[in-house]
């Protein structure tokens, strides 16, 4: 609970504050517009959100996330067309086919976060972008443009292939347009159905997934629904876009930081975290090596997915050890745990209550079986299951005149717990 709060505390509060905004945005504007800086300074501000895409678009290319790179894109666009209509936003075709696909956009760039724009399936994404509007303009023409001199030129040469694409364009906005069954008068029933599927989906995926940049694809897609919903001004396009960009850039960070600090299968801090904990310690610590017993006999017998699982458990359980320990997935089946303040006997009560509640947590091994059971007899009868033991061997050593870096106190405890291997398993070994 408290990880979502955390992931979910960034959207919430900025959305919070762009309302707050929009509330008292005539005041702002009203004071601002009075001194000449201030007056410069609000001309400028609805150019704001591009500045947040461009600088996102960067971040896209050089963490290789293509799904960011097209989210900026779309959003960009899309800020471009409502701010040529802020009055008409309800009801201009232009504005209602954006309006429309945007949120399928987003959601589908949501999936995209681990891809490269120079590939081939980045053209592909482009080309399918570039048809959108291409196709958005096509259904506007005969509704928004009939004084442009190519409908002028396509009703004069077709007439017929014109009258059935009016007919066509008309029906398909009245269908955007619709107001039926919410009847609401800022946003048609049609669009805002195209923004709660989408939201209803990245929700599912972020309480599955935990992963704050689903949170980030939230947080924007609520806010460019409030644009729709709250206010039809520049000015409440401009917060609500910005808020959508500040949103987008700092879980990209947060989720940048995930991936370099914290282990993807384990959740916990990874090396790199230990590393910068080591430089921060004081004169007396406690290192703890953890190693799970037969580790690779259980992969080999079981498979890497069960594997997999068996380390999640161990991390899952190691994270709740208290002490005021640090817990760090060191590799492999190697987990570390760093009791700063603390010597290796006074840290030894917790490391024994980790193992035993790792040994009597049990683990249940899915039978192999079930796989080529067909889909009529797999509810049939009950899967068996084999519960193994989990045992875990620690080694712990103490900072001291002769072990005065945390390396060496790592290295000490490394062949600590390789005397624990050798006792049998399934302890703790204090040097």
């Amino acid at each position: 609970m408290k990880r979502i709060s955390y992931q979910l505390a960034v959207p919430v509060v900025l959305l919070f504050l762009s309302v707050i905004l929009i509330w008292q945005w005539a005041g702002l504007a009203s004071y601002m517009s009075k001194g000449k800086e201030l007056h410069a300074l609000l001309t400028i501000l609805p150019t704001l959100p591009y500045l947040f895409f461009a600088v996102l678009s960067v971040m896209g290319w050089r963490y290789n996330n293509a799904g960011l790179i097209f989210s900026c894109l779309v959003l960009g666009c899309c800020y471009f067309v409502f701010t040529l209509y802020p009055n008409g936003l309800q009801h201009t075709p232009l504005i209602l086919g954006a309006a429309f696909l945007l949120p399928v956009n987003l959601l589908f760039s949501s999936y995209h976060a681990k891809r490269r724009i120079f590939t081939p399936f980045g053209g592909i994404w482009g080309g399918i972008l570039v048809v959108q509007i291409v196709l958005v303009l096509l259904v506007s023409l005969p509704l928004q443009y009939k004084g442009s001199g190519v409908w002028l030129s396509l009703t004069k040469g077709l007439p017929h292939i014109a009258a059935i694409h009016t007919a066509f364009s008309q029906k398909l906005v009245a269908f955007i347009d619709s107001r039926a069954l919410f009847h609401l008068q800022t946003i048609s029933t049609t669009i805002l159905l195209a923004y709660l599927l989408p939201l209803f989906v990245l929700v599912y995926r972020f309480f599955r997934k935990l992963d704050i940049a689903l949170a980030g694809y939230i947080g924007t897609l609520v806010a460019v629904l409030l644009s729709l919903l709250a206010d039809n001004s520049v000015g409440g396009l401009m917060i609500c876009f910005s808020t959508a960009g500040i949103i987008l850039l700092i879980t990209t960070i947060e989720a940048s930081f995930s991936m370099a600090y914290l282990d993807e299968l384990t959740g916990l801090p990874g090396r790199r975290s230990l590393n910068e904990l080591m430089v921060n310690l004081g004169k007396t610590y406690a290192i703890a090596m953890l190693d799970i017993d037969h580790f690779k006999k259980f992969n080999d017998t079981y498979g890497h997915k069960t594997g997999d699982d068996v380390l999640k458990m161990v991390a899952s359980v190691f994270s709740k050890i208290r002490g005021n320990a640090k817990t760090f997935r060191y590799g492999g089946e190697e987990f570390t745990a760093v009791f700063p303040g603390k010597t290796a006997e006074e840290a030894f009560p917790y490391l024994e209550k980790i193992r035993r509640d790792i040994e009597a947590s049990g683990f249940a091994v899915r039978s192999k079986t079930r796989k080529k059971k067909s889909k009529e007899s797999r509810g049939k009868g009950e899967e068996k299951k084999t519960t193994v033991s989990v045992t875990i061997s620690i080694g712990v050593a103490t900072s001291s005149k002769e072990l005065d870096t945390p390396e060496k106190v790592i290295k000490a405890a490394d062949a600590i717990l390789y005397k624990a291997k050798k006792a049998g398993r399934n302890c703790v070994k204090v040097g």
